[in-house]
């Protein structure tokens, strides 16, 4: 037998899996004891078992700390399996320790201890209703008012600038919102009580009006405003902000401070490394700003610096749905390429090779404190830092290690990264690259003769070669990243992104060019005017063309669908299954067994949708959202329709959008069947528009006068109703339906020959009868239309949503007298008038409003209906 033939009879040699790389099972323990202490040990009654051992925080260290003992011994006494696992399990109780220190331990005098749980704004905007006097509003029940404070802080970062209303938004009633406003990230030092100082601690966001460039870092300031806690979520569906701020340490935010009222009291030290940063950070961004026209150089600082807050809403929805919104997160691709526009250079200045790498390394960890230091710009930081390192020492490094080492870096500064939306899309996009870039990117062996052929060919045709597979390696890339991520991405942001798999590799070439003109701008610009001017120039004929590719993308049909996403059970199901096909590399196990398994657990997906559906039907449920000043209210009708009552938000139509597609994303609708928008008052509809684009939409009823108003928004509406081809019909006094069986919808106001203007007093009034309770939908009646309601023969009800957001015009004590409704339900951003809920309580109502209690659902099926308040739980009617 020849030797070519036992070679090639020889089995492929064994992958090895990244499991025996040591830092990798170190990042699976500490994660695994940030979800213990998260998720696994809250359900279970230990507060009793730790209270003798001083808590959960010593409990975890006296536990880890044994388990570390216990490893010392096995490991002196050579029983490597036996002393592995006690190593992991004491870095398990590391991780709780991390987790529960970070989002449970605080001083007591932490500053969000003076923050009210679920506080309203009382400013002057929400203050002032048109139709109550001074009397009636110092009558108002102020149960949720923020609470005013004065304290001292140290800014601990650069201050963002929110910038004022563009010309595509309305301008705000109240002068100060017209302003920019400044966020100024602070640690309390003390705050005022009476006359004396108390010290104090803890984290705040400072919002300041007025003022265009903010303290530095290290700068100790005095000031005065309301201190309020972060929103709690008040949605079905809704992002929640509480945690998100309390991730961060951040118990608290002060509201109401204009510029006049920031006060300086000591400057920081010029050796404050934060300091030097931010002066970098600000000169860096007033460069571009100089030589950048003003559209492109808030995207250039947003992809050179992190400074997102600037970047227009409509371009940043559509970056979303043609899924490149990543290119706004400074992550492995900006850092890469400043990487290696440093390394270049260095090359062509004729650096020594280890010099060069080191110096690389020192560069990119400039840049990552420079651009504010993210979790996904701090895992390519690591990541590029080791393979740099380990260029300059002669040594190979390990992707899985190098990506490990990065996870428990940011795993250390802040566990709750784990469960952020952006560390999972960075490492997740970091393991596929490591896992399948080296096969997608692997030569192939050339015949020795056709790469003679190959290399006799012209130079523009070895080009075009080499350029064609470039692109095929990067298109196949795209389409393995935007698979993987496609999931997680569906479950944060409800959208699917096809159109981000060729898009993505197309921009790749602009945006590099983009970078390395911007990095070199930002280092020169303020030395040498012409090279700046020319990279300046660069950067915004590229970042114009970018920002035109996107436009473009996000108009192509079916290049994205707005979906609800998977639940949280069946992604981590998920990447369980897909992690063990990469991690699991032993001969005998079949790879066709984890395809299997991914085939399976998308049919349970399905089963289970498919159930929950039917579980969902045989009743009427209506939920009021809340959404301010303005009205959504969804209702589900018994089999499976969706019925959306108005839509809108004073000053908020995007917001209003949002909140009702991902009420409806969250409980896996993608459809409307019919649109009733009560009048025509702006906050009642000026959120259809935005839902046209998020979900699909049978019919849209409004009242008769509407279609010949001649209001310009109105028109809008119209225009691009007809031009989506959803039909408009009218609805008046007399028309019914019955769409279900049990189901009666009738309208009671306004007649379709009624003289009255007044578009309030218009509004459509619905009345919805099922199980033997009725419920009545009155948008913004008052006046003469409260007057006709009272005369209606149908006009009792068992539940009421309240007139007008539960104003006095609106809700005169004959209209709780007549109705006698048991529950009424306000949609409303400010309390009611006492006389308003006194005279409710004084017919036997049971009072809910949206700004106090959430989203109201209310359920009619039962014996009697059942109301069930977001902030409540759940209350029988």
């Amino acid at each position: 037998m020849s030797r070519d033939a036992s070679h090639a009879r020889e089995p492929p040699p064994i992958p090895q899996s990244p499991w025996n790389k040591p830092l990798v099972p170190v990042f699976f323990a500490l994660a695994s004891g940030i979800l213990v202490d998260a998720f696994i040990v809250p359900r279970f009654p230990l507060c009793s078992l730790t209270d003798p051992l001083g808590g959960r925080l010593s409990m975890y260290t006296v536990a880890g700390a044994l388990l570390l003992l216990l490893w010392g011994l096995l490991f002196h006494s050579q029983r490597p399996a036996a002393s592995g696992f006690s190593l992991f399990l004491s870095i398990v109780f590391l991780g709780s320790a991390l987790h529960y220190r970070h989002a449970n331990v605080f001083r007591l005098d932490e500053i969000g201890r003076y923050a009210l749980r679920d506080p309203i704004r009382t400013d002057g905007r929400a203050a002032e209703r048109a139709d109550d006097s001074p009397a009636d509003q110092a009558d108002r029940i102020e149960d949720h008012a923020a609470a005013p404070i004065c304290l001292e802080a140290v800014v601990t970062a650069v201050p963002e600038l929110i910038p004022p209303p563009g010309p595509g938004r309305r301008p705000f009633p109240v002068p100060w919102e017209n302003e920019p406003t400044m966020i100024l990230p602070c640690r309390v030092t003390s705050v005022r009580d009476g006359s004396a100082w108390r010290p104090a601690s803890g984290r705040i966001y400072v919002y300041v009006t007025g003022i265009a460039r903010g303290p530095l870092p290290g700068d100790r300031i005095r000031l005065t405003g309301q201190i309020i806690g972060p929103r709690a979520p008040a949605n079905p569906g809704e992002f929640d902000l509480r945690s998100h701020r309390r991730a961060d340490r951040v118990l608290a935010q002060v509201y109401g401070t204009v510029g006049q009222g920031v006060q300086v009291v000591q400057r920081g030290s010029l050796w404050d490394p934060r300091r030097s940063l931010a002066v970098v950070r600000l000169a860096a961004a007033d460069a571009l700003d100089r030589y950048i026209s003003p559209p492109q150089a808030a995207l250039a600082k947003a992809l050179l610096l992190g400074i997102r807050r600037e970047v227009d809403d409509e371009f940043e929805e559509q970056l979303l749905r043609t899924g490149t919104i990543h290119l706004l997160a400074i992550s492995g691709l900006h850092v890469g390429i400043f990487a290696g526009v440093v390394v270049f250079a260095l090359r062509r200045l004729r650096v020594r090779p280890r010099v060069r790498y080191l110096t690389a390394v020192v560069a990119v960890a400039a840049y990552l404190a420079v651009s504010g230091g993210q979790p996904p710009a701090v895992r390519a930081a690591i990541i590029l830092g080791t393979y740099f390192f380990g260029k300059a020492i002669l040594r190979r490094s390990s992707g899985w290690n190098s990506l490990a080492l990065a996870g428990i870096v940011v795993l250390a500064c802040n566990p709750c990264d784990l469960f952020r939306v952006g560390p999972q899309l960075s490492f997740l996009s970091a393991a596929v690259l490591i896992a399948f870039g080296r096969r997608i990117l692997r030569e192939e062996s050339v015949d020795p003769l056709e790469r003679l052929i190959l290399e006799s060919r012209p130079g523009w045709q070895r080009f075009l070669i080499g350029l064609g597979k470039a692109a095929g390696q990067s298109f196949a890339i795209s389409a393995v990243l935007c698979s993987v991520t496609a999931p997680l991405v569906m479950a944060r942001f409800h959208v699917a992104a096809p159109m981000g798999m060729i898009l993505t590799p197309l921009l790749l070439p602009f945006l590099s060019l983009v970078l390395a003109a911007g990095f070199l701008l930002m280092l020169i610009g303020p030395w040498c005017g012409p090279i700046a001017w020319l990279c300046g120039t660069a950067c915004d004929a590229t970042l114009h063309l970018i920002r035109l590719m996107v436009e473009l993308g996000s108009a192509v049909p079916y290049g994205s669908l707005w979906l609800p996403g998977p639940p949280d059970w069946w992604l981590i199901g998920l990447y369980a299954i897909g992690g063990a096909g990469v991690f699991v590399t032993h001969p005998r196990v079949n790879r066709g067994v984890f395809a299997a398994a991914l085939a399976s657990w998308g049919l349970l997906l399905f089963s289970y949708e498919f159930v929950s559906l039917r579980q969902s039907r045989g009743h009427l449920e209506c939920t009021v959202l809340s959404v301010g000043h303005g009205e959504a209210v969804p209702i589900h009708l018994p089999d499976g329709r969706t019925l959306l009552y108005d839509a809108g938000k004073l000053l908020g139509d995007r917001m209003a959008a949002r909140t009702v597609a991902h009420y409806l994303w969250h409980r896996g609708i993608t459809h409307i069947d019919a649109i009733v928008i009560s009048h025509a008052d702006l906050d009642h509809y000026n959120a259809v528009p935005k839902l046209t684009e998020y979900l699909s939409i049978g019919v849209i009823y409004v009242e008769p006068r509407m279609p010949q108003s001649k209001e310009p928004f109105v028109r809008e509406l119209i225009e691009l109703v007809h031009r989506k081809g959803i039909p408009l019909k009218t609805l008046a006094e007399g028309c019914e339906a019955r769409p279900a069986e049990g189901l009666h919808i009738s309208v009671l106001h306004p007649p379709a020959d009624w003289p009255e203007r007044d578009d309030n007093a218009r509004s459509l009034v619905l009345r919805l009868q099922f199980g033997g309770e009725s419920l009545l939908l009155t948008g913004d009646l008052d006046g003469r239309g409260v007057e006709r309601l009272l005369e209606h023969p149908e006009a009792a009800c068992s539940v009421l949503v309240a007139p007008h957001h539960g104003s006095k015009n609106g809700n005169p004590p004959s209209l709780a007298q007549r109705l006698r409704p048991r529950i009424v339900v306000m949609s409303n951003a400010i309390p009611p008038a006492r006389s308003v809920s006194e005279s409710y309580r004084a017919a036997g109502c049971r009072i809910y409003e949206t700004r106090r209690d959430g989203a109201v659902t209310i359920v009619l099926g039962g014996r009697q209906a059942e109301i069930r308040p977001f902030h409540r739980g759940k209350d029988s009617g």
